[in-house]
């Protein structure tokens, strides 16, 4: 049944990723969801810190920099497929600092729980509405370190070692650096996030530098795939 299932994900995605990265891919995605979603469940009641500073006081709330912040779901599903049908290893070292940092970012939530207050929003444009919304789906939880800034350095850090065109390597790191910001103007972190964030990806994926480090990660998705073929 399982390997059923698991050959028409695989035919369903094979024209966007390889097959090999599919267990892989998935499982990290699983983890994601459970580390997120997870664990708001079980902090739900628990104390959550405020980390806001005087700087982070100071920074405008700007709604329309939301379409920034929602474009980094698109940004990230490109770089999914682009560094996954990349070189082989660059990919397994992508998911592999992605889930190291999950596990980090795991701990953080249930252990240093963060929140931050938000601003009161009063507009009608559009860029207000879907402020309204994100602000209706997703509370002020789960905030140290930013998933936002993690992900999206990791994924600049990747494409870096693809055959990506450098026009696109150097738009990935300034569209980055654009979600830290919106981050920070959507009023959805603080500073101490993205700061925190951005470290967390950049050490994990120097760490996938060293094959000692990725071997495991590699082996067991490698076994997997051969079982399944």
């Amino acid at each position: 049944m399982f390997k059923k299932l698991y050959h028409a994900v695989c035919r369903l995605l094979s024209w966007v990723i390889p097959e090999y990265t599919v267990a892989p891919l998935l499982s990290t995605l699983a983890f994601q969801v459970f580390v997120y979603s997870g664990s708001k469940v079980l902090m739900d009641s628990a104390y959550h810190y405020n980390w806001e500073t005087p700087l982070d006081l100071s920074i405008p709330f700007l709604p329309w920099t939301v379409v920034i912040y929602a474009g980094a779901f698109l940004y990230w599903y490109t770089s999914y497929a682009l560094i996954l049908r990349g070189e082989k290893r660059n990919a397994f070292r992508f998911l592999n600092a992605h889930v190291m940092s999950l596990v980090v970012i795991l701990l953080c939530f249930l252990f240093l729980p963060t929140t931050n207050s938000r601003p009161e929003v009063t507009g009608h444009s559009l860029w207000d509405l879907g402020m309204r919304i994100i602000y209706a789906t997703d509370t002020p939880t789960n905030l140290f370190p930013s998933l936002h800034c993690q992900f999206s350095w990791l994924c600049a850090r990747a494409l870096g070692n693809t055959r990506v065109p450098k026009w696109g390597k150097v738009f990935a790191y300034v569209f980055t650096l654009l979600i830290f910001v919106s981050t920070l103007t959507t009023k959805q972190h603080v500073i101490v996030d993205v700061l925190s964030g951005w470290l967390l990806a950049e050490v994990t994926f120097d760490l996938c530098r060293c094959e000692k480090v990725t071997r495991p990660f590699y082996r067991l998705f490698d076994r997997e795939n051969k079982s399944t073929t």
